[in-house]
């Protein structure tokens, strides 16, 4: 997979719009538009991202990202193990396995 840097941001905590922070996460690439990283909190993340026109490593926040693991110690590792465990499993598995599993409902569009 290859390495990235994403960038969040602008971020204003005076709560006048005139912040200016940006905050950058070192991650990698799935599937040509998400960014999987691990916080400063050890959150594992991954985050809709589009690639900065000229630096084929460099990539912005589209939108909210999705929360999906906790205390990750091995960023590496871990998305590793989420992209080998997901792309070897059936739509079926998965609506079964991990989605009726949670505390949330699912709505098809039919």
């Amino acid at each position: 997979m290859l390495k990235v840097a994403l960038i969040h941001g602008p971020y204003d905590d005076s709560g006048n719009r005139t912040g200016t922070e940006y905050v950058m996460e070192l991650g990698f690439l799935v599937d040509d538009g998400y960014v999987m990283y691990v916080g400063a909190d050890r959150e594992l993340w991954m985050q809709p991202a589009r690639v900065v026109d000229g630096y084929p490593t460099l990539y912005t926040a589209e939108q909210a990202g999705y929360r999906l693991a906790l205390n990750v110690e091995d960023a590496e590792a871990a998305v590793n193990r989420i992209v080998a465990l997901l792309a070897n499993m059936s739509g079926w598995r998965f609506l079964i396995d991990v989605l009726l599993g949670q505390s949330f409902e699912i709505e098809f569009d039919l």
